[in-house]
């Protein structure tokens, strides 16, 4: 009896030295757990003190650093960089009453509609022609705000030729928009896309609209409704026009339709054709000898072409000179008198007063889409 009463004694004893271990172990590891949750509140405090000294310092950058660079980028007309910092502005800053009247000093909202629906729209700085894309959206875009100033604009939609061509953001203080009829609609945008199919190679499409070209010495007579058209992207090159030559385009008939005129008579088409020659004498444009252009001038712009002769080429080719109307609606809109483009377009046109470049070298681009619409050769124009 007394050796089972020793026996459950021992192993009671084993029982509280078990649960006595159990409990320092308990203990243990509340301790750790409450040293990890004080940790933890220590470094989230010190992490909140940093964001608090961050967020204090990016408010401190965008009143004393990014307000006074926002104004002088828009006493400067470049709104497009000035947008882009009040929009990094804004995240911190964005009730300031400074930064909201940059806002709308720097940008306007504008709707942006594509035939057929969309397209993706991108834009870059008319005078960065070599900057990156920035997407604008998926059109149709209503009242979508985007900065100031002339744009490059490329319209994507898969299945359809992309179409690239210049645009205005206009300022809504300028009252004309809003007053005179000739400039309704000048914060709605829109354009039509085309197939390849239906898009004549080398040509890009000008959308119909009303064009009163803002040209040196032309009477102003109204604005003009335009129906839509194809025209060349470049001017016609000397390897061109040589295809017209080397048919034979000289010598038929068909593609000279027009009186010509002399002194105020009437001049045959055999008589006239002669004076329609080159250096040595053989049927072409001016400048040529022996009926070709100069060897590494194939990609130069034809010149030294007469008014007929500009006529009958295009006719050969299926097409027409454009009017003053198209041509003034491929080159600026009905806006042009209000907001005037040439102090974009002829510093990146060719001249220079150095002679001819090939087609295309330079960046100038007309509002259509067309190159060299600016400089280079004379412009061929059906309208006296």
């Amino acid at each position: 009896a007394l050796a089972e009463r020793l026996k459950t004694l021992g192993a009671r004893r084993q029982v509280l030295e078990s649960a006595h271990r159990r409990r320092r172990a308990v203990r243990g590891m509340t301790c750790a757990a409450v040293g990890i949750v004080l940790l933890a509140m220590i470094g989230g405090a010190a992490s909140f003190v940093r964001q608090g000294q961050s967020t204090r310092g990016r408010e401190t950058w965008a009143r004393n650093e990014a307000l006074p660079q926002i104004q002088e980028l828009i006493a400067g007309d470049n709104f497009f960089d000035a947008y882009r910092l009040v929009l990094d502005a804004q995240k911190v800053i964005s009730s300031d009453p400074a930064l909201q009247e940059a806002l709308s000093a720097s940008s306007s909202e504008i709707t942006i509609r594509t035939t057929p629906p969309g397209a993706k729209v991108m834009y870059k700085p008319y005078k960065q022609p070599e900057h990156a894309w920035v997407e604008a959206g998926i059109a149709p875009l209503e009242k979508v705000r985007l900065p100031l100033g002339f744009y490059r604009w490329r319209l994507e939609l898969e299945g359809f030729e992309p179409r690239e061509f210049v645009e205005v953001v206009r300022d809504p203080k300028f009252p004309i928009y809003t007053t005179f009829p000739l400039y309704k609609d000048a914060y709605t945008l829109e354009f039509s896309l085309y197939r390849a199919a239906d898009t004549p190679a080398g040509t890009i499409p000008i959308d119909e609209g009303g064009v009163l070209p803002g040209l040196v010495g032309l009477p102003i007579l109204g604005s003009v409704q335009v129906g839509a058209f194809f025209v060349d992207r470049t001017e016609v090159t000397n390897r061109d026009y040589y295809e017209f030559v080397a048919a034979g385009g000289y010598d038929k008939p068909e593609f000279w339709t027009e009186k010509f005129m002399r002194d105020g008579a009437e001049v045959p088409f055999e008589e006239a054709k002669k004076t329609f020659v080159d250096q040595t004498g053989k049927a072409g444009p001016a400048a040529w000898e022996l009926g070709h252009f100069a060897a590494g001038k194939e990609d130069y712009p034809v010149s030294g072409v007469s008014w007929y002769e500009a006529m009958a080429y295009a006719r050969f080719r299926g097409k027409t000179l454009p009017t003053i109307y198209h041509w003034g609606r491929a080159a600026h809109t009905r806006f042009e008198l209000a907001e005037p483009f040439s102090p974009y377009i002829v510093p990146m046109s060719n001249f220079e007063g150095e002679g001819p470049a090939p087609v295309g070298k330079f960046a100038g681009m007309g509002f259509g889409g067309a190159l060299d619409i600016a400089g280079n050769v004379r412009e061929w124009c059906y309208t006296a």
